[in-house]
């Protein structure tokens, strides 16, 4: 991106929620946090203070599948950044009052997290989707497992996990891709010789969503019940997800979708209404969000079943139709203009397994859905019950009420 200043790169490693066993919940995520607390050769502060001299913006993150840690900062400093980067996950110190400090803020991150049932009903929804399997981890993992975790454990799972053929690195900004291979090199190259280092088969470690639909309520003293409602699809990949985007666009995904509309506007049930998609290795889901009052939850999960089933059973409008496909082909145009949003796009689509496809092509692929696929997904996918999570504290009168 030869208009732009400035650089992002991200290094993505195939480790995540999935690969966790009960012991060791949370631990992909405790080692995310780790890597910035310091080097053999540097402590946290003065890891903050190179970042900090470098004008770098950096922070990570932890997924079900992966785990990335990514910067951006202009590029006459990019060489240093990575530099810095790549020694800091290669080589991370665990000393054990690090270890024993930065356990202390994951706790109160778990506890901040469980004092957001917004936030929280996301991953309860997951968790019921894929009940019993390696997809439901929750990646902050739970307070007892955090609690018991040890430097031996810590370094050990580093050690399995943190390795050259699980590592992807992207870039985006005023960079070439022969740098970015010098900077992978000159970083690296002491262990590429580690032939042994084994390649995880992440997409081996999922397992299907649950063969009955569920529903999971817990129940919460909050002003609101917040639901969220959903169906399982494909996985990452596969040919149906531009016609996926579009019926996510017109379901939930915009200021005048159905949900919005229907949910909001015309009734007035619920702030905050939308939907989303989502795509693992193997499988993914689609699903729904709203809060409301909890006498009014069955009324509003009603709503949302219906604007599901529409979209099975009625072929949406032209018109709709072409204003989702813009929706959709403005914001791909919008992030594409953005150094970490496209460095993020390649990083994800390399991880997952899909193509890399030019904005261009993609936008010829979103151009290239027709009412009637739309149609085809919902009906392929919407046609049993939905799994559907409920916190708040709603009656079992109100629960007595659900349409199914």
């Amino acid at each position: 991106m030869a208009t732009v200043r400035s650089v992002a790169f991200g290094l993505w490693f195939r480790v995540g929620a999935v690969c966790e066993d009960e012991r060791i919940y949370g631990i992909s995520h405790f080692i995310e946090h780790l890597i910035f607390k310091g080097t053999r050769r540097l402590k946290a502060n003065e890891i903050a203070e190179r970042f900090d001299s470098l004008g770098a913006e950096v922070n990570a993150f932890t997924g079900k599948e992966y785990t990335c840690y990514y910067a951006r900062l202009i590029s006459d400093h990019v060489a240093e950044g990575f530099s810095l980067f790549s020694d800091m996950v290669q080589a991370p110190a665990f000393r054990k009052k690090d270890i024993d400090s930065e356990r202390k803020v994951i706790l109160e991150e778990i506890a901040m997290y469980e004092d957001s049932p917004d936030e929280q009903i996301h991953d309860i929804f997951v968790r019921t989707l894929y009940a019993g399997g390696s997809l439901s981890n929750i990646i902050l993992g739970k307070t007892e497992t955090i609690r018991a975790l040890g430097r031996n454990d810590i370094a050990v799972y580093h050690g399995q996990h943190y390795t050259l053929p699980n590592l992807v690195v992207t870039a985006s900004g005023r960079i070439d891709h022969g740098q970015l291979v010098s900077f992978v090199e000159g970083s690296f190259s002491s262990r590429a010789e580690r032939k042994t280092e084994p390649k995880l088969d992440i997409a081996s470690r999922e397992q299907p969503p649950a063969s009955e639909p569920r529903v999971e309520v817990i129940r919460k003293d909050t002003q609101q019940a917040h639901i969220c409602l959903g169906f399982p699809i494909f996985g990452a990949g596969h040919p149906d997800r531009f016609a996926l985007g579009v019926l996510d666009t017109i379901l939930g995904g915009s200021m005048s979708s159905r949900l919005f509309v229907e949910v909001r506007e015309k009734r007035g049930l619920a702030y905050s209404v939308y939907s989303y998609h989502s795509y693992f290795s193997r499988s993914g889901y689609i699903a729904s969000y709203a809060g409301t009052s909890p006498n009014r939850a069955a009324d509003v999960i009603s709503l949302i079943v219906e604007q599901f089933r529409r979209l099975a059973e009625e072929r949406v409008s032209d018109r709709e139709l072409a204003k989702a496909r813009e929706h959709l082909k403005g914001h791909l145009a919008l992030s594409n203009e953005n150094t970490s949003s496209r460095m993020m796009r390649l990083g994800r689509s390399i991880l997952s397994g899909e193509e890399v496809l030019t904005i261009d092509e993609a936008i010829e692929r979103i151009d290239a859905v027709t009412a009637e696929d739309i149609q085809r997904v919902a009906r392929t996918y919407f046609a049993g019950r939905p799994t559907i999570s409920i916190i708040g504290s709603v009656s079992d009168r109100v629960l007595g009420k659900l349409p199914f």
